[in-house]
Formats: C-alpha cells, structure tokens, sequence
C-alpha cells in the first residue's frame, strides 16, 4: 500500500510541474492601477525570435490547409480544425473545438493572416504564421510559429515552454490552482451547496500535496489556518491507509495565467495575477489581487479581489 500511496503524490506532483510549464508564469514587475475603467496594457513574451530559433523538422510541410491528408492527418483531428477555423477567422468554430463560451474569440475577427505553413513532427503539429493586422496586444503584427495541443485541451502554444521561477507564494497559489476547481478565494460558508464538495475537493488536494500522510485532526487543523474552514472532512480526492491520508490519484486542474506583481509589506504579501479566457494566452480575463500570509511557517490564504473584470471568466478546465 505504501507503494500506491508513493504512486498517488507522485500523480498529483507531476501535474503540477506540467501545470508550472503549461502557465509559463513570468513575473512582470508593474503598478497596477485598481481605479482605471481599461485594463493595463501588459506585455506578453512571445517574442517571434525566441519561437523561431530552435530547429524543427518541417519535411512534411504544407502551406494550404485543404491538403491536411499529406501531413497524416484525418478530417476529424483538432489540430486540423483547429488550424483551418484560425486561418478562415471563423470565430465561432474555434469557440466549438475549445470548449469556450460564445463570443471568446471575438478578438481574433481583427486579425489578418497572410502565408502560413503546417508541418508534423513526430506526432507535434507545428503552425507558422504572419499576421499582417491585429487589435490584440497578446498577438500584433508578427510573425510567429506554434504547436497546436490536443492532449488535455485544444490550443496552441509556443514551441518553448521554460519552467519558471516562482516564489514561496506563487508556489502555493500554483498549486491551489492546479489542485481543485476555484481560482479565486472564497469564504465557505457563502458556497452554494451544490458547490461545497468541488470546493473541498481542491482544498484537501492543496493540503495532501503540501502534506502528505496526516491524520483527520491535522487535515482539519490545517484547513482552520490555512482557509478558515472549520469542521472540515475531507473530498474524495483523500484515500485513508494506516489511520493517515495520502492523496488519490487524480488529474487536477489548469488554467492560463501570469504573475504580474508581488509586494510584501509587514508579513502581508499581494500578489496580483493576469488571467486569461483560454488556455492559448491570447484573450486577457480578470486580473486579480490575493492576500497571504505566513503564520508558524504556514501560508495563510487570505483574501482575493477581481481588480480589473474582463468580460469572459478565466477558463479552467479539470482533467
């Protein structure tokens, strides 16, 4: 049992690496003004000289989308689909094949594309592209190559995904994030009932990948000082051996976002992050402000506040 037990964390830790490499958080050290009705003008690395210098294969290469068979790929594959809506601007289509809200993509009808290319390697599908205009500060006029995902989702990202360096606090946040169904804080006792479980199902994944083989009384002493939760009792994602839990295997959740700031002022730590409505990087959603803590070398989840609401939630999909 302890194996399986070892087998668990183990699950649950690498996704949080993958979800460390997929957010490709950076750290944008900026003032963010709370008061302004526009969101800040944020810049988002992806230089087109980064996505370019590494070397790919492009043999299997087409530069019309009708002639996708040459490539290996069927009708049906979301990388096609994906590919083609992206090239037609049908907005809509996209929206269908990713699983957003109607609407998401309203940003890409500015966009123009000019020549462009789709080349396979192994079994990656690599999309290059100029686009000739754009209104969208996360895609302007440039050009750019990318791997079209269909894995936990449909998206496109750039060929580079580096592990960023995170602090003690957006550490935690990472992995609150990846370990349930919220991205905000919330206070639990205003929790819809039919949302109770899903929210203590993320809380007792944080806790059991923070801390790992602990009895029901540490869980739920845990959960008072690090949520404020009383009488907690743990989600399903908890499995009981030998008295103590461990975490159970499961996918967890991801979402796209940056860290935009940080700031410490008299043991309160602020961290304010960019959200964004898909998982690509490309539509900006809330940005938000959190409040933390350290007590006894335990962070403390204070508080979140939406400082600028965009018109489409942050998507986050559970895997």
């Amino acid at each position: 049992m302890k194996k399986y037990r070892k087998q668990y964390l183990i699950i649950v830790v690498s996704l949080f690496l993958v979800a460390c490499i997929l957010c490709s958080c950076e750290i944008a050290r900026r003032d963010i003004i709370s008061s302004s009705d526009e969101p800040p003008v944020l810049s988002v690395d992806i230089s087109t000289d980064e996505q370019s210098d590494e070397a790919v294969d492009d043999t299997l290469k087409i530069t019309d989308i009708s002639d996708y068979e040459e490539l290996g790929l069927t009708s049906d594959d979301g990388r096609y689909l994906f590919i083609k809506a992206f090239i037609e601007g049908d907005t809509s289509a996209l929206e269908d094949i990713c699983g957003l809200i109607s609407g998401t993509y309203d940003g890409y009808k500015a966009i123009s594309i000019g020549d462009y290319s789709v080349f396979v390697k192994d079994y990656d599908v690599f999309f290059s592209f100029e686009i000739t205009s754009s209104e969208l500060d996360t895609l302007p006029v440039g050009k750019y190559t990318y791997i079209v995902e269909m894995d936990i989702a449909i998206y496109m990202r750039p060929i580079k995904r580096e592990m960023p360096i995170l602090t003690p606090t957006q550490t935690e946040l990472m992995k609150y994030f990846t370990c349930g169904y919220y991205y905000e804080i919330v206070d639990y006792t205003t929790i819809d009932s039919s949302d109770k479980d899903r929210y203590l199902f993320g809380i007792t994944g944080y806790i059991l990948v923070t801390y790992d083989n602990i009895t029901l009384e540490q869980m739920q002493d845990f959960a008072l000082k690090i949520f404020g939760i009383t009488d907690f009792y743990p989600g399903s994602n908890a499995l009981l051996i030998d008295g103590v839990y461990t975490i159970a295997g499961y996918g967890g959740s991801l979402l796209g976002y940056e860290f935009l700031d940080e700031t410490t002022e008299k043991d309160l730590t602020t961290i304010t992050i960019q959200f964004y409505a898909d998982l690509g990087k490309t539509i900006k959603s809330h940005i938000i402000e959190y409040k933390m803590t350290k007590n006894e070398d335990i962070w403390v989840f204070l508080s979140s506040d939406i400082i600028y609401k965009a018109k489409y939630k942050p998507y986050l999909i559970c895997v």
